[in-house]
């Protein structure tokens, strides 16, 4: 085998007291296409930055190794466009680009004499698309480079990887799709151990993998936890014994002189069999409580069923700004899956929030159906820090003794209620905010950019969730694995109510 063009050995990196990383080990060979997951805050893009040496040694201290191959070139694309260009005009920063580059992702030539500063999400993401597409290098490292990006632009994405076979590239992304087609291999950073594991590619196959993986060790586990209960209840049983051995009805003494000989004799046998369980316990390898929970799989039910009718939206007009979305004609039907498709700003979330009543419209009219109940999960979704009990308090379940079990199935135990909201793990906020939509029993689920914000393995769960859910969905999305995983569901692309 060749020479890596990478190799990471062992890297860990601190932050004061704050361990970021902890023994992360991959190599990746020339050509190699490596996706880079784990949850939001576990270090990814600290390990881009230390790979690209673009990590301010003043801030933190690095253990461990990284290896380069010589005279390799590296080109760093990070999630954010470092302060320093904030500034900076677009053909400033980016003076490659041409007037059909910009055409072809659907940019006027207007967006070169802006600032980077005044670039909305999207123009931003793309801009960045071209700057990487005008490049050459040996190893490319992408930090969130689907981030707010259109199918078209994903497709551009899409085509530059597949055309630069010779390159190499470690890529962080929540795009599954991308990850599916292109990565060799997943290098997955632990939440709680902040160690890294490899699998081998795609996407499909690592889910598969790590869920192997983490059912031994639940196995392995609740073994150990058999084994330790049997030893206990033999110990208990052997203490039982010897201590009716010292007891017994009174005796003469011609029968205490026999009985005391035996006596001696089974106390002796008794007090060794003793000895040899409490020994077996003792000896007993203690094997560790797994941190990462089993696959959730639970379902979302509905309290009653809406009626028929369940939203009805007749020439919606809603001027956001200088833009106006509509007139917008829409009926959604009990039992519906619907699909809002559409770009940056072309008004997606307003759309949902008129729905919900949160806002209203210009002009037109919005009917909402009988007995409906929402469960809505947000684009942005944050928990306070507050106790996780206290805020369980607040939403006030039907049933809290309930909620709480629903939460341990989720992998929030007694010992993380405990623990402020915002002190929970990515993953975990996850599926608290998860939970608390099961506890609602919908009719009526409104999801708003799902993916940007739950961990992978919680998207499995909803993804299922939603399969066999008997009420209506709503759901903005442009994460095209997650539609894949979508059945029988209806489109509505917003740039037709433009």
């Amino acid at each position: 085998m060749q020479n890596p063009v990478i190799s990471c050995s062992h890297i860990s990196y601190s932050i004061g007291e704050d361990k970021i990383l902890h023994d992360v080990y991959f190599s990746v060979q020339k050509g190699e296409k490596i996706a880079l997951v784990g949850s939001n805050g576990v270090g990814k893009s600290t390990l881009l930055k230390l790979i690209a040496k673009d990590q301010n040694d003043a801030i933190g201290s690095m253990k461990g190794k990284i290896e380069l191959a010589t005279k390799i070139k590296i080109e760093y694309f990070p999630q954010e466009t470092p302060e320093k260009f904030k500034e900076k005009k677009v053909s400033e920063y980016a003076d490659t680009i041409t007037e059909k580059d910009l055409k072809t992702l659907g940019l006027d030539k207007t967006v070169l004499s802006k600032k980077i500063s005044e670039l909305s999400g999207g123009e931003k993401s793309k801009i960045n698309l071209l700057r990487i597409k005008n490049t050459e290098a040996d190893l490319f490292l992408l930090d969130e480079p689907t981030n707010n990006l259109d199918s078209v632009a994903l497709d551009y994405l899409e085509t530059f990887i597949s055309k630069n076979k010779n390159s190499t590239f470690i890529i962080i992304s929540h795009d599954r799709q991308l990850m599916e087609r292109f990565a060799d291999k997943i290098v997955e950073i632990n939440w709680h151990t902040r160690v890294s594991s490899t699998y081998p590619g795609p996407f499909s196959k690592y889910i598969e993998l790590r869920k192997q993986r983490i059912e031994n060790e639940w196995k392995i586990y609740n073994d150990y936890l058999d084994k330790k209960d049997q030893l206990r209840a033999a110990l208990q049983e052997k203490k039982q014994w010897s201590a009716e051995g010292e007891k017994g009805p009174k005796k003469t003494d011609n029968e205490k002189f026999t009985a005391g000989n035996a006596k001696d004799w089974s106390g002796k046998v008794l007090g060794k069999s003793v000895k040899t369980a409490q020994k077996k316990l003792d000896e007993l390898e203690i094997v560790e409580k797994p941190k990462e929970t089993l696959t959730i799989s639970y379902p979302i039910s509905l309290e009653e069923r809406s009626g028929d009718m369940v939203c009805s939206l007749k020439n919606v007009i809603k001027t956001m700004g200088i833009k106006e979305i509509g007139p917008i004609k829409l009926d959604v039907q009990f039992g519906d899956k619907l699909i809002i498709l559409g770009n940056n700003g072309s008004g997606k979330t307003t759309l949902l929030k008129m729905i919900m009543v949160k806002i209203n419209p210009d002009s037109g009219e919005i009917r909402l159906g009988s007995h409906i109940k929402i469960g809505y999960l947000p684009q942005e979704s944050e928990i306070s820090d507050e106790m996780v009990l206290d805020i369980i308090k607040k939403q006030k379940p039907k049933d809290e003794t309930d909620f709480r079990k629903l939460l341990n199935n989720f992998g929030i135990t007694k010992v993380e209620m405990k623990k402020s909201g915002n002190t929970l793990s990515p993953g975990e906020k996850s599926r608290f905010v998860l939970a608390s939509i099961i506890t609602q029993k919908p009719n009526l689920l409104i999801l708003d950019e799902p993916t940007n914000h739950l961990d992978i393995f919680a998207l499995d769960f909803l993804e299922e969730a939603i399969r066999n859910y008997k009420g209506t969905c709503i759901i903005v999305t442009h994460d095209r694995y997650f539609l894949t995983k979508i059945e029988e569901y209806k489109v509505f692309d917003m740039e037709s109510a433009s």
